[in-house]
């Protein structure tokens, strides 16, 4: 969620719209926002936004919200994350978006909202039918301007992105992967928002390479010369992974989730892994041949400027229901 935060508000503040955003707390480091559009969860005219506890507390918020709602700026839209502090009974906003994150949404959640923003085709699953939903990639953004080869690795390495905090993210099948895989694999698991490790049974394994916290220019630079990406993901919201070695990577291995959802995506060097086979299917001889066109695969479509426009199309128009994508 921090790297749409961080991508989606330069795609805004490059182009000078105004952009203030509310959270808990600024994560700081490889995503952190601009302080000057950052604002606490904890001031005044937001705290208690969602309070749920004593009955007085509550009352007195209630009775405050029109206060506080008439003190608020005007904003074309208030866009929501599933899992940030919903502010959207305290912005006046002509539009109130809610992304899913990659979760299903309450109906608390979605009668605060005019419509659902899914990132990808397959985000359709978590929203009620018939609610009205909107199709929004976030815009994907260069990692770094520069390469740097962090030190410790393999001549030749699959490589893989993701934090096992969750079954679907196919940490299970890691075990297939290193099985199967003809060069060591290099995973990379990031500590920034929580402490994760590699599990157990894996750690000892001589041929996975485990690199935590890498800068971004160390992460272009794995990208860029993996043999290939492979995801192990059985579920995606977006897929950032998978976005940035769509930039970066000469071959993409995933299941078709996420991004890869968008038909656009679905370009030389991508391969599909079967939904139920899995990595433990993978025709490696065969993905000798597969590999991105000289010059990269077109992510226009992913621009900050195709993000701008098709926001500025869908505040102009009226969202789609039933399912519809609403996408061209």
């Amino acid at each position: 969620m921090e790297r749409a935060l961080h991508d989606m508000t330069s795609a805004f503040t490059d182009a000078g719209d105004r952009v203030d955003i509310w959270a808990p707390k600024d994560l700081g480091g490889t995503w952190a926002i601009d302080p000057a559009r950052f604002h606490r969860i904890a001031r005044w005219r937001v705290r208690g936004a969602r309070y749920r506890g004593h009955p007085m507390m509550e009352t007195l918020l209630h009775a405050a919200q029109p206060v506080r709602r008439r003190l608020s700026p005007r904003y074309d839209l208030y866009f929501g994350f599933r899992w940030g502090t919903s502010l959207a009974d305290l912005v006046r906003a002509d539009r109130r978006w809610i992304s899913p994150s990659g979760s299903l949404l309450t109906p608390e959640l979605l009668a605060r909202h005019d419509a659902v923003a899914m990132q990808a085709p397959g985000n359709v699953e978590l929203v009620p039918a018939g609610f009205p939903t909107v199709l929004l990639p976030p815009p994907l953004l260069p990692l770094a301007d520069d390469s740097h080869r962090p030190p410790g690795l393999p001549d030749q390495y699959v490589l893989t992105v993701f934090n096992p905090y969750s079954p679907v993210k196919g940490a299970a099948e890691m075990h297939s992967l290193l099985a199967t895989s003809p060069v060591p694999v290099v995973w990379c698991i990031s500590d920034e928002t929580m402490a994760v490790e590699a599990p157990e049974d894996l750690r000892g394994d001589p041929r996975l390479v485990v690199k935590h916290n890498l800068s971004r220019s160390e992460l272009r630079h794995l990208y860029e010369h993996a043999y290939a990406y492979v995801s192990l993901s059985v579920s995606e919201g977006f897929g950032w992974a998978i976005a940035d070695a769509l930039r970066y990577s000469r071959r993409v291995v995933s299941r078709r989730v996420g991004v890869l959802g968008f038909d656009e995506a679905l370009q030389p060097g991508v391969t599909l892994l079967d939904d139920a086979v899995g990595v433990a299917g993978l025709d490696w001889d065969a993905l000798e041949t597969a590999v991105a066109p000289e010059g990269g695969r077109d992510l226009d479509w992913l621009s900050a400027d195709s993000f701008r426009a098709r926001v500025e199309d869908l505040l102009g128009n009226s969202p789609c229901s039933g399912g519809d994508a609403c996408w061209s």
